[in-house]
Parts: C-alpha cells; structure tokens; sequence
C-alpha cells in the first residue's frame, strides 16, 4: 500500500479517536475515498493501538498510581486507585458483550457510508447537549461507569464517536469535567486492547512487505497526532467549549449523506 495514504489515515486515526467526530467514521469515508481496502478492521486496529499508547502517556501518572495499586493493595492510596480500576473494566463489559456477539454485523458497516453519515449526525446532537450539563465533584457510582460503558459500546459503530459518546455520557451524569476525560479515555484502553487481541489473527494473514512499512508509518502518525489530540481535548474541556464540536459532526455528517445519495 502507498505510504503517505497510510499516514493520512494514521494522522486521521489520531486525531479524530480523541476529538469527538468519530475515528472509524472519517475512516471509512476517506478509505471510500482514496480507494484504500483493508481486509476487515485490522488497520483501524493498529492505529487503534498506537492511540492506547498515547492515552498511557498523557495518563501515566494515573497509570502508575494503579499499577501501584495492584502491586501493593495494601498502601494508603491503593484503595481508590484499585476502585477506579474496577470500574474501568466494569464499564467495559457493554462493549465486550457486543463485540463478541455482534462481530460481524459491527464490521458490514464499515462499508457503509450512509450509515457513517447518520451516526455523525446523532453524535453530534449528544456532544451538544453537553452544553447544558452542570459537573460536580461528586465521586464516580457503578451506575455512571455502566452507563459509560453503554455510551462506549454504541460507538462500536463507524460514525459514533468513542469519546464523543462517552465524555458527554459522564457530564450529562454530572461528573466533572476532568475528572469524566481521565475516566473516558482510561476505559477506552481495555476495550482496544480486546479489539487489538481480536484482530491480530487477521493482521498477521494479510500483512505484506509493503503493508508492514505502511502499517509501521501510521502507527507512528496515530500516536504523535493522538497525543496531541488528547491534550487539546483536555484545553477544550476546560474552557467549555466541548459542544461546539457538534457543529463539525453535523457538517460531516450532511456531507456524507449528500454525498452517498449523488
């Protein structure tokens, strides 16, 4: 495959799995665009990847702390880090339900435009809702991390955007702002490693020569674009302009509709 479309797609992956517009959407309408085919979902995996390593660098220090945790349980601080834990892999159980059992289904539609269009469409009125949202202080329930979780499985969907989905699930529950981000892209971590575990077999079958020096530059693309993408989300959520990205999700998304119906 052509190099620089892999970086595109790496710099798009990067940018647009942390920015709430969808990856997996802009994904496919720029695969459909360029003409670029890949067998199932494995390229959105890799590059899936790359953006978890970026998540552990912004959050490393939180990453630390629970690592800390599990090694010793026992330490003063090892009691909250070791909760947030357990309702980071709770919130993860709607996605590893549907993922498992509706594979299949999930994947047809990433060959389906008009599909992208609609989800954008609909993330894009949620992400404005959050404009009405108050946050608190209050601490993280199991309720929100399950709600959270169904918010991240519906972004299964090409077009649904994972953080888009849930960032705004955790403020219109009323969490604060910081403290709803750092949740949000931590639960993501589980849920691509799955995905990653799930995919590898098809990775290795279709990887070639060429794909490898491809796959290598947009792995490298996703992760620096990624890093960035994640702090200027963080910026954005302080000074709460958070909605003002449904006006970009509904662009697209007209657009994609148009587009599919020409």
């Amino acid at each position: 495959m052509i190099v620089w479309k892999s970086i595109l797609l790496g710099l798009l992956q990067g940018v647009t799995e942390f920015l709430p517009i969808s990856s997996s959407g802009h994904l496919v309408i720029l695969k459909s665009l360029l003409n670029v085919r890949y067998p199932g979902i494995s390229f959105e995996v890799f590059v899936h990847v790359a953006t978890l390593l970026a998540i552990l660098y912004v959050f490393r220090a939180r990453v630390a702390s629970i690592t800390r945790a599990i090694l010793r349980p026992r330490a003063p601080a090892a009691k909250e880090n070791l909760n947030l834990l357990y309702l980071i892999l709770l919130a993860n159980l709607p996605s590893a339900v549907v993922g498992l059992t509706l594979r299949q289904k999930v994947e047809q539609m990433f060959e389906r435009p008009d599909v992208v269009g609609i989800a954008l469409l609909l993330t894009g009125f949620y992400v404005f809702a959050t404009r009405f949202a108050r946050g608190t202080d209050r601490e993280l329930r199991v309720l929100d991390a399950l709600l959270i979780g169904v918010a991240q499985a519906a972004a299964l969907l090409p077009g649904v955007s994972r953080s888009g989905a849930t960032i705004s699930t955790a403020l219109v529950l009323g969490l604060g702002r910081e403290k709803s981000a750092e949740f949000c892209f931590l639960v993501a971590v589980p849920a691509i490693l799955g995905a990653a575990v799930l995919e590898m077999g098809h990775l290795l079958e279709g990887a070639q020569d060429v794909q490898v020096l491809g796959y290598s530059a947009g792995f490298l693309a996703a992760f620096i674009s990624g890093f960035a993408a994640i702090k200027l989300v963080l910026l954005v959520l302080r000074v709460r302009r958070f909605a003002d990205f449904a006006y970009y999700c509904w662009a697209v998304g007209v657009f994609v509709l148009l587009w599919t119906m020409s």
